[in-house]
């Protein structure tokens, strides 16, 4: 990369800003930045890059960065140009921009520059070349989030500065700024810009015009358009590109600019004319300059000029025989940047342009590579799907550029059905091809060809922990369904950590032909080979109910580290059919059995006659949690309790006492008196929902969308479907009576207000996708202080877990969090992903694995972001605690989080207790 070549100057930088006083600034500095400088000078490197990786070796240094970058920025004596401030600017506004508000009033002049100069930076853009400012791209700068009140007007009175310097970076700044201020303030922005076209400076006007590019002219956009008019006739050819670039952005009739745009196309300037082919390009479709385009085209210009004009000629041409001919002849010019175009300009043009196919193909031999790769995109895009064109593109995907290869494998995705014999073979090579782009597109085309891709399934889960092409991979595989699972399950045996992670989310979503397969593998002599074939079960529900009795072996005889994860699949299984008599059996027994048939119980709602005497057998015990959910499926589940324990309260306490019980008294004898009063016959939906808003101040409400305006803080969750029936309503509210109980009465009233129960919610694939393309379920959200959930057709345990994993959400962000501890227990290499939206895009949103746990998540959606990893743990310790007990104990990281988690409610509450006594952290 380029930024290699000034590491050690940066590294220079970095360590004498950071620890050498200020008076030894200067003499430590000098030659680092005259290094700086004539890298800059020289085009070797981007200075975005070099500015982000100089603020990541500052960043060590924490809060102390900040004023030692100050002083080095602001210092008179410290540097002798804005140049040599610049890094330590643009470090400042990795820090925060509002840092460079006091260098931007400085009373220096190269202070002032240098801040302006960072402020524009758009430092994320890697791998554009920094801009020089005052010939800045239009619009390169939308995102400075400066408000239009300061410092941005204060860059509206620079304007009128006597130093021409001054009042170009002043331009510069109002160039990209887009201000959504009011009309008054737009107004204004537009007239100084407009009085600025007079000034005698030429680089003023040129920024002027730049100014007025795409702008909103608080409605003075005929004198705006006028004006341009007016410049692009101006003596100075800057002055007259940034003209003819801002007058299609301007509101008007387009054949009236088209005219000004026209007589551009004959300005003695190349850079002129450049401007004026791009901005009729912009208004697309006035095929009325086609012939002014085509008379330019055969004129000697520079090549940039000539390949906007191509550019300009694709966009704007009908067919006509004449643009293509223009096109074709220009694939014989020296220059390779105008056969480029010439080839882009085909492209675009598509079948209309199949006369130029020959010389298409003789371009795909082409010495230079960029040449090379848009020709071998193009044949496809004419329609050529001849066998010459299959072995043309065939012939480039083993091209020596990485470049020629990667628009081969594109080409061929395009060039599909043909070449099914052996196109496949070819995307099966390209898995392993150095280009990780070229990787992307050939299990892509893998997905493509469909089940002509079996012969290669393995050669794809061997592809699983390449990090640059998971998903499409997994995707692929995914599609490739039942075709995948012989070599799925042979990497089950043998895989790393992440790829059996991911291999049994893939036999899970094959469903019941997986089953046997991987029921299987709870034999194995491999440890981690039956925990991860426990998970697959787990994963794939009641379809693998015929894997229940070895699951019940390795539940009751298995590991210890095993047993969780089995009982944890024997739960999922069973939440669809009444329990099978070997697991009513085994739950006698065993604790865990005993859990997974009482969950399941609760889930399902309904408990089998024989069920009922373990439920009651569990009363009497002495373990609290297996107790308490056998209370909880007894209500759940409208059971008449034969045998009373201190998991109920004394039937004959009124309501009123019970209710005071539940206002003041400890967990234990809170969700006591809570089942208590379920158990009444008086528990009708309306009755319960206003038992809940008198103990607690929190109100239930079944809703059917519409919603109110702004009701979800993300734009890509929509509710769906009509209100909950009476029956499900009554559910819901009893459901949640349940887990509010496991909170103190003053914290749920503190953080929580409203609880809307919908039918479902859905999660959009995408914002532009029409509605009925809504096709991921979504289980709840919040927003301020009220909570929603999706209740489906009848509420179950997974209403209650979304509940508690929304509501912790309302407490994680009630104060600080201990961020740096949380994260400290990760291993070193782990960073979150990009949110809950993106995980439900990826599909990560299935159970644990023991894979998951070892590195300290609950589930692979804790892996989105650190809000839903608190989540997550909430979700499953409020809703499972003796399952989440018996898994803490046998994984070190997640008893470690255990012990934040209960630090920081507890913290919101001293009267909060977890369910289950956790095991303490490391």
């Amino acid at each position: 990369m380029r930024l290699r070549s000034v590491h050690c100057v940066l590294a220079c930088l970095a360590v004498s800003v950071a620890g050498l006083p200020a008076r030894c600034l200067p003499a430590q500095l000098e030659e680092p930045f005259a290094t700086w400088n004539r890298h800059l000078a020289e085009h070797r490197m981007s200075v975005p890059a070099a500015a982000e990786w100089f603020a990541e070796a500052a960043k060590p240094l924490g809060d102390e960065a900040v004023p030692k970058l100050r002083r080095f920025l602001e210092e008179p004596m410290l540097a002798r140009s804005f140049f040599e401030r610049l890094p330590a600017a643009l470090a400042l506004k990795r820090f925060g921009i509002h840092h460079l508000e006091p260098a931007l009033r400085s009373p220096r002049a190269e202070i002032r520059t240098a801040a302006a100069m960072a402020l524009l930076a758009p430092i994320t853009e890697t791998h554009c070349p920094w801009p020089v400012t005052t010939e800045a791209a239009p619009g390169a700068f939308e995102d400075v989030p400066y408000s239009p009140d300061t410092p941005v007007k204060d860059f509206l009175r620079g304007l009128t500065r006597p130093e021409a310097k001054e009042r170009t970076f002043c331009l510069a700044v109002l160039q990209g700024y887009r201000p959504a201020g009011d009309e008054a303030y737009r107004r204004e922005r537009t007239t100084r810009l407009l009085e600025a076209l007079d000034d005698k400076d030429p680089r003023i006007r040129a920024g002027a015009a730049r100014g007025l590019f795409d702008a909103d002219y608080g409605g003075l956009h005929d004198q705006v358009l006028e004006r341009l008019r007016k410049a692009s006739a101006d003596p100075d050819p800057d002055v007259r590109a940034a003209a003819f670039a801002a007058i299609p952005r301007v509101p008007g009739k387009d054949t009236e600019k088209l005219k000004a745009l026209v007589r551009g196309l004959q300005d003695p300037e190349d850079r002129v004319v450049m401007a004026a082919a791009d901005a009729i390009e912009w208004l697309q479709g006035e095929n009325a300059a086609l012939p002014a385009l085509l008379d330019t085209a055969s004129k000697d210009r520079a090549p940039y000029a000539r390949a906007a004009i191509l550019e300009a000629i694709a966009s704007v041409q009908q067919g006509e025989a004449a643009a293509v001919e223009a096109a074709r002849v220009a694939l014989a010019a020296p220059e390779p940047e105008v056969r480029r175009a010439a080839l882009r300009t085909l492209m675009r043009m598509g079948p209309a342009a199949r006369s130029a196919i020959e010389a298409v193909r003789a371009a795909a031999k082409d010495p230079h590579p960029f040449v090379r790769a848009s020709a071998v995109l193009t044949l496809p895009r004419l329609g050529d799907r001849t066998r010459e064109a299959a072995e043309l593109i065939a012939d480039a995907m083993e091209d020596a550029s990485a470049n020629v290869r990667v628009s081969a494998f594109a080409a061929m995705r395009e060039l599909l059905p043909a070449g099914l014999d052996w196109a496949p073979e070819r995307f099966a090579r390209g898995l392993s091809d150095p280009a990780d782009d070229v990787r992307h597109h050939a299990a892509h085309g893998l997905r493509m060809v469909g089940s002509w891709a079996r012969p290669h399934a393995a050669a794809l889960v061997a592809r699983l922990a390449d990090p640059d092409i998971h998903d499409p991979v997994y995707t692929t595989l995914a599609a490739l369904g039942a075709d995948a699972m012989p070599a799925l399950v042979e990497r089950l045996k043998s895989g790393s950590t992440t790829a059996r992670f991911d291999v049994v989310g893939l036999l899970a979503g094959i469903g019941p032909p997986a089953v046997e397969p991987v029921a299987a593998r709870l034999e194995d002599r491999h440890e981690d080979v039956r925990s991860a074939a426990a998970s697959a079960l787990a994963w794939m529900g009641p379809v693998a109910r015929r894997a229940e009795p070895a699951l019940i072996r390795l539940t009751t005889a298995g590991p210890a580290a095993l047993r969780p994860i089995a009982a944890w699949a024997l739960y999922r299984i069973n939440t669809a059919e009444p329990p099978s008599p070997e697991l009513v059996a085994a739950a006698g027994k065993d604790r865990l059995c005993a859990w997974a048939l009482i969950e399941a119980v609760q889930s399902c709602g309904e408990a089998p006659p024989a069920v009922i005497p373990l439920l009651e057998s569990a009363l009497d015990g002495d373990d609290g949690p297996l107790a308490d959910a056998a209370a909880d499926a007894i209500i759940v589940c409208r059971v008449d309790p034969g045998k009373r324990h201190r998991h109920f309260a004394d039937p004959a306490t009124s309501d009123a006492e019970l209710i005071e019980r539940v206002q003041t008294s400890p967990r234990a004898e809170r969700a006591a008196a809570m089942r208590t009063l379920l158990s009444r016959p008086a528990d009708a939906a309306m009755a319960v929902a206003a038992l809940i808003g008198r103990t607690y101040g929190v109100e239930i409400v079944g809703a059917a969308p519409p919603l109110e305006q702004g009701w979800c803080k993300l734009p890509e969750i929509t509710g769906r479907g009509s209100a909950l029936s009476a029956e499900g309503e009554q559910e819901a509210c009893r459901r949640l009576a349940l887990a509010l109980a496991a909170y103190p009465p003053e914290l749920v009233h503190t953080y929580l207000k409203k609880i809307v129960v919908l039918r479902e919610l859905r999660i959009r694939t995408g914002r532009v996708r029409p509605a009925s393309e809504l096709e991921t379920p979504y289980g709840g959200t919040y927003r301020g202080t009220t909570v929603y959930l999706a209740a489906g057709e009848r509420p179950d345990r997974n209403l209650v877990a979304a509940f508690h994993h929304e509501f912790s959400s309302l407490l994680f962000t009630a104060c600080d969090f201990p961020e740096s501890s949380w994260r400290a227990i990760h291993e070193p290499d782990f960073e979150y992903g990009g949110g809950g939206v993106t995980a439900i895009h990826r599909g990560s949103t299935g159970e644990g694995t023991a894979d998951l746990y070892i590195q300290g998540f609950f589930k692979p959606y804790a892996r989105a972001d650190l809000e839903n990893d608190f989540n997550v743990f909430s979700e499953t310790v409020m809703t499972y605690p003796l399952w989440a007990a018996a898994t803490l104990e046998r994984y070190p990281r997640l008893a470690a989080k255990a012990r934040l988690w209960q630090e920081h409610l507890t913290g919101l509450d001293s009267a909060f207790e977890p369910p289950v006594r956790l095991p303490a952290g490391k």
